[in-house]
């Protein structure tokens, strides 16, 4: 384990391909619905971006990609990392986001 950092034991893999199975069940028929609430000043183009995503999200492997964040350890804090990586502080850390992010709290 890493310094300061807890022993980490993943969950048994059918829980965690059942999990994601049933996430992808679940999420899969709100693909267009969350795509239209994200992304309200362009609708026009969520048909063919749902289309692709839930082509995607059939792929057989899909759910792998999913599971394997269970096998990933705890995730650090953000503020732990930018002290980290911005030298105790001292020094710059650059990040980047769209001005009209919604999900940064943009017009859309």
């Amino acid at each position: 384990a890493e310094v300061g950092l807890q022993e980490y034991s993943p969950p048994p893999q059918w829980l965690v391909d059942g999990g994601a199975g049933f996430l992808f069940g679940v999420l899969q028929p709100l693909i267009e619905p969350i795509l239209k609430s994200l992304y309200p000043s362009n609708t026009n183009r969520v048909p063919g971006l749902a289309e692709e995503i839930l082509r995607d999200s059939k792929d057989p492997f899909a759910t792998n990609v999913i599971a394997s964040f269970s096998r990933l350890g705890p995730s650090r804090p953000s503020n732990e990392l930018f002290e980290e990586y911005s030298e105790g502080g001292r020094g710059h850390l650059l990040v980047c986001q769209g001005m009209a992010d919604k999900l940064g709290g943009g017009p859309g």
